[in-house]
């Protein structure tokens, strides 16, 4: 009985030293981009025009014709195939639900871009330990073109953290040949790809790993 108390006792010591490490690295990272954020300002009067530069502009204009029931289209004359649909769908959900305001779409971003830093210690668990986990972890939290791309209305931001969750599941099938995790990995592959296309030519290295 001592046994098994001190063996549940030790698994549950660990559990919570993970999950502290988990929230520091979370905490970590939101406060980061959070703070930049706050410097850029793009909320209140004439705070979307900070966002709405480059390709954002074109992401902008298909998610509001979109929720405005124009259709796929940069312009109100004619539907586009210039881009692939997954990040101005993305936008368009956001704007739907608390109206056209890019600023939210930013925040949402960072939150997912905080979370990633946590998936990411889990990715590395796979292979090494809490120490080296906790190193990946960080180095996501402060790594600028990260903090960058999670405040600006781009896709690289969302596609990497599908592409992550991607090889993450890859990952836990080779570990336990479960069906429903290589299910997920495709799923989240095409995902990816409809955000950015470049993740079309993953599925052929998917497939190379998976042939015997």
């Amino acid at each position: 009985m001592k046994r098994r108390f001190f063996l549940f006792t030790s698994q549950f010591s660990i559990v919570t030293d993970t999950f502290k490490k988990y929230v520091f690295i979370f905490s970590l990272a939101l406060a980061i981009r959070l703070t930049l954020f706050f410097f850029i300002h793009p909320y209140g009067d004439g705070g979307s025009k900070k966002l709405l530069i480059s390709d954002a502009v074109g992401y902008h204009s298909i998610a509001v014709n979109i929720v405005n029931g124009i259709g796929y289209s940069p312009h109100s004359a004619y539907l586009s195939m210039l881009r692939t649909p997954g990040y101005p769908v993305f936008i368009a959900l956001w704007y739907k639900i608390f109206g056209i305001h890019p600023w939210i779409v930013i925040l949402v971003q960072i939150l997912a871009d905080s979370l990633l830093a946590v998936l990411l210690m889990k990715f590395a668990l796979l292979f090494w330990g809490h120490r080296e986990a906790l190193l990946a972890g960080l180095l996501w939290a402060v790594e600028p073109l990260a903090i960058i791309f999670s405040n600006s209305l781009l896709s690289d931001s969302l596609f990497v953290l599908f592409i992550v969750l991607s090889f993450y599941f890859l990952a836990k099938y080779f570990y336990g040949k479960n069906a429903g995790h290589l299910y997920l990995c495709s799923a989240l592959l095409a995902a990816a790809t409809y955000i950015r296309p470049v993740s079309f030519y993953l599925f052929l290295s998917f497939m190379l790993s998976l042939s015997p």
